[in-house]
């Protein structure tokens, strides 16, 4: 995680990779992520859990369905730092 924050200009959102999702066909996009990739991409490097299809086409329904996660919070992001 270190390493993305330390590079965090190389980085970019993968909306591209949003359409292959739609088409199930995965899109490979150098340093370029959407939020469920990214989070499937974490949890798969950190050897919490791997993934039955490419990270590209992990949606959030799929991380919603993994048993070994605990749900802690749900709503607007502001509400939760203040």
């Amino acid at each position: 995680m270190a390493n993305f924050d330390r590079n965090k200009e190389t980085y970019h959102y993968n909306l591209i990779g949003l359409f292959g999702v739609m088409l199930n066909k995965p899109i490979q996009r150098k340093n370029a992520y959407f939020c469920s990739q990214f989070v499937a991409y974490i949890l798969k490097e950190s050897g919490i859990i791997t993934f039955d299809k490419p990270l590209e086409l992990v949606t959030p329904y799929d991380l919603q369905q993994i048993p070994k996660l605990e749900f802690v919070y749900e709503g607007k992001l502001h509400q939760a730092v203040s």
